[in-house]
């Protein structure tokens, strides 16, 4: 998406492409600060897409 949309800058925080469609999900119930806050702790107990989808933490 980025070569897509490169004149508009994404202000969420996200490494691989799933922890942006988590933001992304968040952001609509919310602001986009609010997202990069909940987010980034989301991150830090679940390590990728699986453990995710299975609700596996650390």
């Amino acid at each position: 998406m980025k070569p897509l949309y490169a004149d508009f800058p994404c202000h969420l925080n996200y490494e691989p492409p799933v922890h942006l469609l988590l933001a992304v999900t968040m952001a609509a119930q919310g602001t986009d600060e609010l997202a990069n806050q909940v987010t980034a702790e989301l991150y830090r107990w679940f390590l990728n897409a699986i453990a995710i989808a299975l609700g596996r933490s650390r």
